[in-house]
């Protein structure tokens, strides 16, 4: 078994144990597992997983002769301007 991790997964399964999904017994256990539970966060937030798999492409503004800002799109070796 293990221990809490948050305090809205403590809400979660004590509601669980209200509509007889799980016992008041494991869900005691649960809860003397847990070391301190006024120390708990409200919620875990998700762990990040390093973004997409392809490359987020670079973005660098530069003054042409007419004075207008263009952008560059960097991807790689490959460039390309658009207006």
């Amino acid at each position: 078994m293990s221990p809490f991790r948050s305090k809205a997964q403590m809400r979660k399964f004590a509601q669980m144990v209200k509509t007889g999904e799980i016992s008041q017994n494991k869900f005691n256990e649960w809860l003397g597992e847990t070391s301190n539970v006024n120390k708990l966060p409200e919620r875990i937030s998700k762990k990040k997983t390093g973004g997409s798999p392809r490359k987020k492409e670079k973005i660098k503004s530069i003054k042409s002769k007419s004075t207008k800002n263009k952008r560059v799109y960097i991807s790689g070796s490959k460039r390309s301007k658009s207006k």
